[in-house]
């Protein structure tokens, strides 16, 4: 009798563990975060989408965020001396998954930046999540906070999907970096592929340093993804803006 009951707990127990082990991660109308991202047809995406080609010096059209006042502004960025002379590594893709008007998941795709910044106001204007989707690498995805923490997902495309790779917390809270301080797989993929990028274009290796953030707006209630750029010139030079 002994034995039977011993038998019928383990049952119970690696039962409920499948049970656990198999339970999906859901975030508005989506319950496979945990194995890939929504296809671009999914109704919890907002169709708006903000692109931008990251560059140093920054190309005219560019939107930066800015730390005014305690609060943050978007600026656009205005023609530059330099305009023609831009190293451009990559082209961001901000994209927001949304429930009942409220934010479920904020997500940055990294693409090659394979085409030429004259072309840039057309790829910009006419980006679709479709197109976002296609064209993109690799994904991180923050999702709403909770306990002071928010769960950061990392993606990778394969087979015309994007595949979960691997998940971390970060500290909510404004400026923060998303990265945890040990390595991770996605952060040494991060590296390789901006690496690669630099490597493409000919850019000297080690001048430039890009750092995924969280960008906090208290009084908006907002939160999302940034990118901060640092120039290393002689000295280490901390910009103050994020894309």
């Amino acid at each position: 009798m002994k034995k039977i009951l011993i038998i019928l707990l383990i049952v119970c127990f690696v039962a409920s563990s499948g049970i656990v082990a198999l339970a999906k991660v859901s975030f508005g109308s989506w319950d496979k975060w945990d194995e890939l991202l929504p296809p671009w047809d999914n109704k919890g995406w907002q169709e708006k989408t903000y692109s931008t080609f990251i560059s140093f010096p920054l190309l005219e059209g560019s939107l930066i965020w800015l730390w005014v006042n305690e609060d943050w502004e978007i600026i656009k960025v205005g023609h530059s001396p330099s305009a023609g002379t831009e190293d451009v590594f990559f082209l961001l893709t901000r994209l927001s998954f949304m429930e009942n008007k409220k934010l479920q998941a904020s997500i940055i795709l990294f693409s090659s930046a394979q085409i030429s910044p004259a072309q840039i106001d057309k790829a910009i204007k006419n980006i679709s999540i479709e197109d976002a989707l296609d064209v993109a690498e690799i994904a991180i995805v923050a999702f709403p906070p909770k306990k002071g923490e928010v769960v950061v997902r990392a993606y990778e495309r394969k087979s015309g999907s994007f595949l979960f790779l691997e998940e971390w917390t970060a500290q909510f809270k404004n400026n923060s970096v998303i990265f945890p301080e040990k390595t991770t797989e996605f952060t040494q993929k991060y590296e390789s592929w901006i690496n690669n990028q630099f490597q493409q274009q000919g850019i000297e290796e080690g001048k430039y340093h890009l750092s995924p953030r969280l960008v906090v707006n208290d009084k908006k209630k907002e939160f999302f993804i940034a990118v901060t750029l640092k120039v290393f010139d002689g000295e280490k030079i901390k910009t103050p803006f994020f894309f």
